[in-house]
């Protein structure tokens, strides 16, 4: 399932125009939140597990909310695997692209270096 996440904002990236677009720190939107976390939980083996942390939220010049953190949750062991850089983007309440790291030396972290983009103030974006 997390992979269909990751794969569906990749597809989704490369069927539309991307655009410059400048980002700025933002207060965390309790409701922004809440989306995020529904979103990312729903990705996870046992999403009633989920622990959040370190959430920050960027504006875009486009509108756009962005929602940064980790989240740590349990395997099919029952057992946490260590904290996860996601990254959401919002528009109007609703989530336009996410992204779940996983922990591998093998996958690119699109999540880090998303959230990296968005706290150096510019990035790309897809047109939605």
């Amino acid at each position: 399932m997390l992979r269909i996440f990751t794969l569906a904002v990749l597809v989704s990236g490369c069927t539309t125009a991307t655009v410059p677009v400048s980002t700025s720190p933002a207060p965390l939107d309790p409701a922004a939140v809440t989306v995020a976390r529904s979103t990312v939980s729903q990705r996870l083996r046992d999403p009633m597990s989920a622990q959040f942390r370190n959430e920050r939220a960027y504006r875009t010049s486009a509108g756009d909310t962005i929602i940064c953190g980790e989240v740590n949750a349990r395997n099919g062991f029952g057992g946490y695997v260590g904290f996860h850089t996601f990254f959401t983007r919002q528009r109007s309440g609703v989530i336009v692209a996410g992204v779940l790291d996983r922990q591998s030396e093998l996958i690119p972290r699109y999540a880090e270096i998303g959230c990296q983009r968005a706290a150096s103030g510019q990035m790309m974006v897809s047109e939605v």
